[in-house]
């Protein structure tokens, strides 16, 4: 079964984001902060997807995702943001812009899951 680590530290968009996954019978583990996303990251047997924000209280998502790749390098990851995808792709390498995708905020659940889902 694939394993999603959702990171967000909007309270209500990461628990309607585990709520929404779960539904749809998928496992998932949320961390609201880039500390506790590396203690879960460190703890699993790897992510098959991040969905993850990229304005975070103690630090970029950016930085995050680059860490996860080292720890899962054939993840995917769905970035949600309410700026610019322009902003992310300045900070990644060009061989990692094929696994990320782009859900600007607000969005509705049923996109989420489309992306996840393909």
């Amino acid at each position: 079964m694939e394993k999603i680590l959702i990171l967000e530290d909007e309270a209500a968009i990461l628990d309607m984001c585990q709520r929404a996954l779960s539904l749809e019978g998928l496992e998932s583990e949320p961390a609201s902060s880039i500390e506790q996303a590396k203690d879960l990251l460190n703890k699993s047997g790897g992510y098959s997807l991040l969905i993850s924000d990229l304005k975070l209280p103690d630090g970029s998502g950016v930085d995050f995702i680059k860490i996860f790749w080292e720890a899962c390098p054939e993840a995917r990851v769905i970035v949600m943001t309410e700026y610019p995808k322009l902003l992310a792709e300045t900070k990644l390498s060009k061989h990692h812009l094929s696994k990320v995708e782009y859900l600007m905020k607000p969005f509705e659940m049923a996109d989420l899951l489309k992306r996840v889902r393909e």
